[in-house]
C-alpha cells in the first residue's frame, strides 16, 4: 500500500511539472480576418462552437457598419507554439447598405403607419444600417404598444426597384381603445365607505400613436380627482413628442388646478427629455381653512426618463425611471376681507419614478420606487396644498387614497408576479412609505391581487391590508378594462 501510494505521488508531481500541452485549457490566441477590418478580443476560450460565435460575432460587427449581407467562412484552425491556437477568417462585406425607410410586409401598408414607425425608431432618410440599431429601434416601436413586431425585432433588408434599400417588418396593430371602470371598498369597525373610479383611454387617433386620456377617480373621499390630456409622439415633420394635460383634484377645504403643455426629445433609442410650461391654482373653500390664501402659480418643468421595458402592458424585463425637477413663482392672496396681496414665493419640487421587472420562468419580481417632495422653497410655513400625499392601490396599498401627506414620500412598492398565461397573472405585493418634514414617519401595507384577460375585458382585483386592519377590514379593489 505505502509503494502504491508513493507511485501515486510520483504521477501526480510529474504531472504538474511537465504540464504537457493537451492538459492545459485551450485557447484561440489569434484570430486573423481577411477581406474586413474587424478586431475580434483574444484569448478565447476554445470550447465547442467557439468557431462559430467568433464569425457570428465577426458578421454582427459588420452588420452594425452597413454590411448586412456580409459572408464569413472558416479558413483554417492551427495550433501554434504553447499548445494555443490561431484561427484564420475570409469575409466578403458584401453591399454596403443606406437605409431609405420602412417597408411593410403585414398588407397594412398605410402611409401614416410607415411613417409612425420610422419616427419611432429615429429613422433619418440615408443612415448608413446598423443591425443593432434596428433592433433597439424596433424594440422602442414594441414599447410604443401601437404595432407589435413580428418575432419581436425580427426584420428584413429588402431592395426596391429604384435601388434603395428597406427595412421590411411584419406585425399586427395592438392600438386598441379601452374603457375602464373600477370599484373600492373599505370596511372599519363600523364605518364602511364605497368609492369608484372611471377612465377612458382612446387609442391611435388619427394615426400616428396619438392618445386621448380621461380619469375620473374618487376611490375616496380624501380626493376627487379629474384628469384629461392629449399625447401626439410625433409632431409634424419631427421626433419630437407633445402633450397638453389639466389636472383637477378637489382634497378637503381646497382644490389643486394644473394645466401644462410639454414636448419631449428622444435623446436615443431608450432615453429621453422633457420640457414644458406648468400652470396652476389653488382654490379654498368657503369655509373650513379660510387662512389658506388663493394661489396662481408659473413654472417651468424638466424631465429625464430612461425605458427599457420588453413591452407596455405585462412585460417580461426591463426598467423604467424618470426624473423631473418643476421650478414655479407662486403669487398668493389672503381670503381674508379685503383681500391682500401676500409675498411672491418661489419653490423647487423633485419627482422620481423606478420600476424594475424581471421573470425567471413563470415567476417574477417587480420593484417600484416613488418618491416625490419639496427640494428648496422660500416659504417659512409649508401651506398644506404644498404637500404630498401617499395611500391608494396607486400609491401605498392597504390604505385609504392620500390618507397622510408630508413634505417629501416614498414609497416602496414590491410585488412577485406569477403568470398564469401570457396576460393573467396573481401577485402577492408589501409596500412601505416614508414621509419627512420635521422627523420621519413610516407605513406598510401589505395584501394580493390577481389580473386576467376574460371575454368582457381584464379584471382586476386587489386586497390590501394594513396595521391595525383586521382581515376583514381589508381595502377591496375591483376593476374591468375592455377594448375595443
Amino acid at each position: 500500500m505505502k509503494r502504491l501510494a508513493a507511485t501515486f505521488i510520483v504521477l501526480v508531481m510529474s504531472i504538474a511539472l511537465a504540464q504537457p500541452a493537451d492538459l492545459l485549457p485551450q485557447r484561440i490566441t489569434e484570430v486573423n480576418i481577411e477581406g474586413a477590418d474587424v478586431q475580434i478580443e483574444t484569448p478565447i476560450s476554445f470550447e465547442r462552437g467557439t468557431p462559430d460565435n467568433i464569425t457570428n460575432h465577426i458578421l454582427r460587427q459588420l452588420a452594425d457598419r452597413g454590411y448586412p449581407f456580409a459572408t464569413c467562412q472558416i479558413q483554417s484552425i492551427d495550433m501554434i507554439d504553447g499548445g494555443d491556437f490561431s484561427m484564420n477568417v475570409i469575409c466578403d462585406e458584401g453591399d454596403y447598405v443606406r437605409i431609405s425607410g420602412v417597408y411593410m410586409q403585414s398588407g397594412e401598408n398605410t402611409q401614416t403607419k410607415k411613417s409612425t414607425v420610422e419616427k419611432q425608431m429615429l429613422l433619418r432618410r440615408g443612415t448608413v444600417y446598423s443591425l443593432s440599431d434596428a433592433e433597439r429601434g424596433l424594440s422602442r416601436v414594441n414599447r410604443m404598444g401601437i404595432f407589435r413586431i413580428t418575432g419581436g425585432t425580427e426584420h428584413e433588408i429588402v431592395r426596391a426597384e429604384s435601388g434603395e434599400w428597406y427595412i421590411a417588418i411584419s406585425g399586427e396593430d395592438v392600438a386598441r381603445s379601452s374603457l375602464g371602470g373600477a370599484v373600492g371598498f373599505s370596511a372599519e369597525g363600523n364605518d364602511t365607505e364605497l368609492g369608484g373610479r372611471l377612465e377612458a383611454d382612446l387609442r391611435n387617433i388619427w394615426g400616428g400613436g396619438r392618445r386621448i386620456y380621461f380619469l375620473w377617480d374618487a376611490l375616496d373621499e380624501n380626493r376627487r380627482l379629474t384628469e384629461l390630456s392629449l399625447n401626439d409622439p410625433h409632431l409634424p415633420n419631427t421626433f419630437l413628442g407633445g402633450e397638453l394635460s389639466w389636472k383637477s383634484t378637489g382634497r378637503e377645504h381646497y382644490r389643486e388646478s394644473n394645466l401644462y403643455l410639454g414636448i419631449t426629445w428622444p435623446l436615443s433609442f431608450e432615453l429621453s427629455t422633457e420640457l414644458g410650461l406648468n400652470f396652476g391654482w389653488i382654490t379654498p373653500d368657503s369655509v373650513g381653512l379660510v387662512t389658506m390664501p388663493k394661489e396662481q402659480s408659473y413654472g417651468l418643468r424638466t424631465a429625464i426618463e430612461l425605458n427599457t421595458m420588453d413591452a407596455p402592458t405585462f412585460p417580461k424585463k426591463g426598467i423604467k425611471t424618470r426624473l423631473s425637477l418643476t421650478g414655479a413663482m407662486e403669487k398668493k392672496q389672503s381670503t381674508s376681507l379685503p383681500p391682500e396681496r401676500l409675498e411672491d414665493a418661489y419653490s423647487l419640487n423633485g419627482n422620481y419614478t423606478f420600476t424594475a421587472i424581471r421573470f425567471f420562468g413563470i415567476v417574477g419580481i417587480s420593484e417600484e420606487i416613488i418618491a416625490e417632495g419639496i427640494i428648496a422653497t422660500t416659504e417659512e410655513e409649508i401651506p398644506q396644498s404644498a404637500m404630498s400625499y401617499i395611500g391608494g392601490f396607486g400609491s401605498l396599498r392597504g390604505h385609504p387614497t392620500d390618507f397622510t401627506s408630508a413634505e417629501r414620500t416614498t414609497v416602496a412598492r414590491t410585488q412577485l408576479p406569477i403568470r398564469l398565461a401570457p396576460q393573467s397573472e396573481i401577485f402577492p405585493f408589501f409596500d412601505i412609505g416614508l414621509l419627512h418634514s420635521t422627523d420621519w414617519a413610516s407605513f406598510t401595507g401589505y395584501g394580493i391581487g390577481i389580473l386576467t384577460e376574460t371575454q368582457i375585458g381584464t379584471l382586476s382585483i386587489s386586497y390590501g391590508l394594513s396595521e391595525g386592519r383586521s382581515i376583514t377590514e381589508g381595502l377591496l379593489h375591483f376593476g374591468i378594462r375592455t377594448s375595443f
